[in-house]
């Protein structure tokens, strides 16, 4: 998906204001707003990886990722680690491991 369009799609529009507004959003809580595969397109990730299995692993991404995370949805780089770092925090917590 081209820049320029994505930042004129609604959905990611609608997913920055929900980053903004809910300082304790997670990941998980996003997708069921935001489908995974148009976050996915968004930030250029493979669609059925980024569904399938990136998008349970939040620990996994790059920083590369999380710098184009913030430019696609017009976000201060430290309001996407903060969202990242919630999610890890609810799974590591779901899952027993200590973070």
């Amino acid at each position: 998906m081209p820049e320029d369009n994505v930042q004129q799609d609604p959905r990611i529009r609608f997913a920055r204001d929900l980053i903004l507004r809910k300082k304790d959003l997670t990941l998980q809580q996003l997708f069921k707003f935001i489908p995974k595969k148009v976050i996915a397109e968004s930030i250029g990730l493979n669609v059925n990886g980024f569904i399938n299995v990136r998008s349970k692993e939040p620990e996994n991404f790059k920083l590369r990722e999380f710098i184009k995370f913030a430019k696609v949805f017009d976000l201060d780089l430290h309001i996407v680690v903060d969202l990242f770092v919630r999610s890890i925090k609810l799974e590591s917590k779901n899952n027993d491991l200590i973070l």
